[in-house]
């Protein structure tokens, strides 16, 4: 349990999360990041398996009030001395899924919250489509078959986004 006394240090982050075959590293500057994507690689290899560089990502998040074009300066400047797996680069990107939430360079939560909307109402369209309300039986029924197949989108987004679920 954490003290809630403790005062946090500059240096107090999370460098990693995992959740089965998906991974990411967090650091606060390249070579920290080289050196954590080395170490992973390397732990897997000793056990038989591998970091694939075709689908892992990098990413520089950009302080809030990093305007654009500064940005994007900064961003050919990482391209310069791109992160590498072994001898493949791999790809620097302004945004990509963890886990189904889109994140990107600025922390925007707005494409995952539409990506999560158009999920639930494309389920909710199929569901419709084939007669649910029709056959599903009782109001419970309905409501249970609806929290499972279309409010479920709204309790994984609010998870991983860190707001309240449904």
């Amino acid at each position: 349990m954490a003290d809630p006394g403790a005062v946090l240090r500059e240096d107090d982050y999370l460098p990693c999360l995992f959740f089965a075959d998906d991974g990411v590293l967090i650091a606060l500057d390249r070579e920290t990041l080289q050196a954590m994507t080395d170490f992973l690689a390397e732990s897997l290899a000793e056990v038989g398996l591998f970091l694939n560089a075709g689908k892992t990502k990098w990413m520089v998040v950009a302080p809030a009030d990093m305007p654009r074009e500064a940005y994007e300066t900064l961003c050919a400047a990482q391209r310069e001395r791109p992160l590498v797996v072994g001898d493949k680069t791999v790809e620097l990107v302004e945004e990509f899924r963890y886990l189904g939430a889109i994140l990107n360079l600025r922390w925007n939560w707005a494409a995952s919250w539409k990506a999560v909307q158009d999920r639930a109402k494309a389920m909710l369209g199929k569901a419709l489509g084939c007669g649910f309300p029709r056959r599903a039986g009782s109001m419970h029924a309905q409501l249970a078959f609806l929290k499972g197949t279309v409010f479920t989108h709204f309790d994984y987004i609010s998870a991983v986004a860190g707001a309240g679920g449904c």
